[in-house]
């Protein structure tokens, strides 16, 4: 953006000076182009001469008829195009204008073969250089970007794990221990009882998540991803790199909020279904639930930035085997709540513009 106001500065100021030391020539134009695929080549003449009458120049069949000759060249580019445009004025073979405009497709180009063709003939008196700005406004507004049918994102993501300690089979409510009981929950033998204090468990998660995107609606978007976490509860030394490994599957229906030209506020409502956990855990929840709300800034033509805060939680209990077995070997088994507080960082790109 910042190299095509620059570039409108520019151009307007070489309108001035050029209009001040050369006699102008006349207005008719000669378009001539090339293309590595026929119909592009079809498409972007076909175009740009209706631009070029409805700018009130008159198209010509040859260089010796025109004061300007508008040249295009369709090239592929990094597995997509790039369009590059020339502008000479024949007298004197002198190019004005030379910049290329990347493209994916012809049905992209559709909404932007007129400021191409603007941008080049702003030299040429009689174009109103407030009118390229107004041009440029709406490429910096272009909703399409918000407006695919089908989004793949990628987030690098950084959940936090809460493990909230219950009382379940603690001895007094907070410690494990080994050594036996009476009926009014008093060792017997109170030389032989040991305890170990346990407490909430509260440990990073940092992982990634791919997922695909559907908009069915304006208001309304599906998603289904794949997330992968690193992280146990019981961080030992001997814990092997896949024991560390969670995976799960995920799905959210999310509500795009498009009050903003440049930003989308994306509230969400989430499940999550466990794939793979720790074999610390004896009991794991069978699906998570809850939601966030994601941030999408526009980043180019087809996609955003993403920015997701959420809170997923579990109705059941998480269930740990009990980490001090060697030494409170009782309860065998501790039992938590558990939500996990989450932060992802990434981006999106859109596919198939919608109407």
């Amino acid at each position: 953006m910042k190299k095509t106001v620059i570039l409108t500065v520019f151009l307007s100021i070489a309108v001035i000076s050029f209009a001040q030391e050369y006699e102008l020539p006349n207005r008719n134009i000669f378009i001539e182009g090339t293309a590595e695929i026929s119909s592009h080549k079809t498409y972007f003449m076909d175009n740009f001469k209706m631009e070029a009458t409805g700018l009130g120049f008159k198209v010509v069949n040859s260089k010796e008829e025109a004061g300007y000759t508008f040249k295009f060249e369709a090239v592929r580019y990094e597995g997509d195009f790039m369009l590059l445009i020339t502008l000479t004025l024949n007298d004197g073979d002198m190019e004005l204008v030379s910049f290329g405009q990347p493209y994916s497709n012809l049905d992209e180009m559709y909404e932007y073969n007129q400021f191409v063709f603007y941008k080049a003939v702003v030299l040429i008196p009689g174009i109103d250089v407030d009118e390229l700005n107004k041009l440029l406004e709406q490429e910096r507004i272009d909703p399409r970007w918000r407006n695919k049918w089908v989004y793949f994102r990628a987030t690098f993501d950084f959940p936090i794990a809460f493990h909230i300690v219950k009382k379940d089979g603690l001895w007094r409510d907070k410690a494990a221990y080994k050594g036996e009981l009476n009926a009014d929950n008093y060792p017997k033998d109170p030389f032989a009882f040991k305890t170990q204090y346990v407490d909430h468990k509260i440990f990073p998660m940092p992982g990634a998540t791919v997922g695909i995107e559907i908009q069915p609606f304006n208001f309304l978007r599906f998603e289904v991803n794949f997330q992968i976490h690193y992280g146990t509860p019981d961080d030992k030394k001997d814990v092997k790199f896949m024991d560390r490994l969670n995976m799960v599957g995920g799905a959210a229906v999310k509500v795009p909020l498009k009050f903003f030209k440049s930003f989308d506020i994306v509230p969400y409502g989430a499940f999550l279904y466990p794939l793979k956990f720790s074999t610390q855990y004896a009991e794991f929840p069978k699906f998570f639930i809850g939601g966030g709300v994601e941030v999408d800034v526009k980043m180019g033509k087809k996609g955003a930035l993403v920015f997701d805060v959420n809170y997923m939680f579990a109705f059941k209990d998480t269930v740990l085997k009990n980490p001090y077995g060697d030494v409170t070997p009782n309860p065998p088994v501790i039992h938590y709540n558990r939500f996990d507080l989450g932060l992802k960082v990434g981006y999106k790109v859109g596919f198939f513009n919608r109407k």
